[in-house]
């Protein structure tokens, strides 16, 4: 029990309470402050949280029963922040004791930098100075991705010392001199980024603790790739969900979130690394996929290719035919091309397909093929038919099939021939597929022996049903008796490759000579790399994966490229003759305004030192009556 502790300010930070204690008791060291509240020398204190938290709350019960463990953890430190993500036995951990969140944040191995010197907000603390008396460290700005102030829309200021690497250093509070210290800046594009992201993150620590779960929330990721057209392929769908972020935020504003280096996004779809994934990237990829963290975990999403229901039924037969009468659709991916398509099952068992570009069954080109089942409404009002004495052409007007398909089903009893295939594969015993194996290989042989020149396609085309059996049951002898293939082959002669390396050669030298006019369209400047290149000319398959084929192109390209020290240089440049045409300006100013004060070459900075010192003379050596 102790008798003193300070009435906690909204959002204070855990530390912040802690350093205020020991101010206004007037602790020798902090060590005593920390034996005051913890009852040991050997508790964790960092910025927001602290080890020993129950051991706190039980001291400080008999000011208030509701200055307990959970609502430290939920108004004071960052618990909030990580809840969301964890679920079940996690949980109860999490909840149990802060201890053990410490444990689970360092065993996550997050491979992101978290936070280790305090920030703040000047006017923030201005305004705190003016109401309390003193200051106080925001929660809000000590949480990882909040760089900016909501409320003042400036950006936050570090404190120059890292509690992380000085862990002897004494409690730190905020003191009235740092309110004059002048912050870093950013260009609107960023700073309103910056913004966005630090309210979601407000969102989240306004929540409380609450948490949705990873299979949730890996669930709406992939429903929301859906609804964006990015998650098929499957193999693709990274690569889809990468372009999506940086077409989002920009590689600069990734980069400032220590996550341009996208390799993270193998996370998103491991089952095992799914919890490896920091909440701040987390929070990256809701917004680039909901438009904000509110609207992702409060908003419901469907995957709805073939939009809302009900669909008209394609059953000729039924009495609702065309009428809107199917509610249900399966979804599902084409074995072959990754596609999406959708099964429309109505009541009566008509069943029928659509694939995702497809907007309506009575558009479809031999619908007949997309029949998947008939049902037993279609198959009795058939069979009445038949047994009517209708005429065929009367049958087949009614069916909507053509009499050669009537016949079949007429003479070999199958309604549905899907449907049949399937159950037919599946009755074929072991026995039975061993011996029409057999049979096909012989056929195949046999082929082979009558044809020596034929390819594998022609030989397929001679005996379909050999090849297409083989190729489902017994593709390793297939292979191994076919001819050679010729995917991946190449297949042009070299007069028709000369012919298109001179055609892309063109286009590459009209492309250079344009360049100023894609960077005016594009409203900033653009590097001349051997990638940009292929992507304004639209080959970058070609030039890419077959450059040996294109060699004047790939040579002129690379004649003309540009490093990244000339296009640093050209930037600076370029910014000191938009910008900083009639000002004097500073090596901070002006390699931030180009964007490569991080990035920037030891020969880039040299250039732009001279070029800086160049400017700045110019301008003092002209009167002040012309400079007015």
């Amino acid at each position: 029990m102790i008798g003193y502790f300070p009435k906690p300010y909204e959002n204070e930070v855990i530390y912040s309470l802690i350093a205020r204690y020991h101010c206004h008791v007037n602790n020798l060291s902090k060590y005593e402050t920390i034996k005051d509240l913890f009852m040991s020398k050997k508790c964790n204190i960092d910025i927001d949280y602290v080890s020993n938290l129950d051991v706190l709350a039980d001291k400080l019960k008999h000011f208030s029963m509701s200055l307990n463990e959970i609502y430290f953890l939920e108004k004071h430190t960052s618990a909030p922040f990580y809840f969301p993500f964890v679920k079940g036995d996690d949980v109860n951990e999490f909840v149990r004791c802060l201890s053990t969140f410490y444990r689970y944040r360092k065993k996550m191995n997050f491979s992101m930098l978290e936070k280790e010197n305090l920030f703040y907000c000047p006017k923030c603390m201005e305004e705190q100075f003016e109401f309390f008396g003193e200051g106080y460290w925001d929660r809000i700005h000590q949480a990882p991705g909040v760089l900016v102030c909501v409320k003042h829309h400036i950006p936050l200021i570090k404190h120059p010392i890292n509690l992380i690497k000085y862990k002897k250093q004494e409690f730190l509070l905020p003191e009235i001199e740092m309110i004059s210290v002048k912050g870093p800046r950013y260009n609107d594009k960023i700073l309103e980024k910056l913004i966005e992201i630090a309210n979601d993150v407000i969102y989240i620590y306004n929540k409380g603790l609450f948490s949705l779960g990873r299979e949730e929330i890996l669930e709406k990721y992939l429903t929301l790739m859906a609804m964006k057209g990015i998650a098929f392929p499957i193999a693709k769908r990274k690569n889809h969900l990468g372009e999506l972020l940086i077409n989002y935020y920009s590689e600069e504003v990734l980069d400032i979130f220590d996550s341009s280096n996208l390799s993270w996004l193998d996370y998103v779809f491991s089952k095992n690394r799914f919890k490896r994934i920091h909440p701040l990237r987390h929070l990256l990829l809701m917004r680039s996929l909901a438009g904000s963290v509110k609207e992702f975990f409060e908003g419901e999403y469907s995957y709805e290719p073939f939009g809302k229901g009900p669909w008209i039924c394609m059953n000729p037969l039924s009495d609702h035919y065309l009428e809107k009468r199917v509610s249900r659709v399966e979804i599902s991916v084409h074995n072959r091309n990754r596609e999406i398509q959708g099964d429309f099952i109505c009541e009566c068992g008509f069943v029928y397909r659509l694939r995702s570009w497809e907007s309506s069954p009575l558009e479809v080109q031999h619908f007949s093929n997309r029949i998947i089942k008939k049902g037993t409404v279609w198959e009795t009002e058939f069979l009445k038919l038949v047994n009517s004495g209708a005429s065929m052409n009367e049958i087949s007007k009614k069916t909507h099939l053509s009499k050669h398909t009537i016949r079949k089903i007429l003479r070999e009893g199958v309604v549905d021939p899907i449907q049949n295939n399937i159950r037919n594969i599946q009755k074929i015993s072991l026995e039975n597929r061993e011996q029409k194996t057999q049979n096909y290989r012989k056929i195949w042989m046999k082929l082979r022996e009558e044809f020596p020149l034929y390819s594998r396609t022609e030989l397929a085309q001679l005996a379909r049903a050999a090849f297409t059996w083989l190729h489902k049951f017994d593709k390793e002898w297939l292979e191994a008796n076919s001819p050679a293939s010729n995917h991946g082959k190449k297949l042009k002669t070299e007069a028709e490759y000369y012919r298109d390396d001179l055609m892309l050669l063109e286009i590459a030298q009209t492309v250079f000579n344009k360049w100023s006019e894609y960077e005016k369209n594009l409203g900033k400047l653009m590097r001349k790399s051997y990638w940009s290149f292929c992507e304004i000319i639209g080959s970058t398959h070609r030039l890419l994966r077959k450059k040996d084929y294109y060699p004047m192109t790939v040579d002129f390209i690379k004649s003309v490229e540009e490093s990244v020290v000339e296009f640093q240089k050209r930037k600076a440049e370029h910014i000191l003759a938009t910008h900083f045409k009639d000002s004097y300006v500073t090596k901070y100013q002006l390699t931030e305004k180009a964007g490569i004060r991080k990035t920037i070459k030891p020969e880039t900075e040299t250039f732009v030192e001279e070029l800086i010192k160049k400017h700045n003379s110019l301008l003092s050596s002209i009167p002040k009556s012309r400079n007015n």
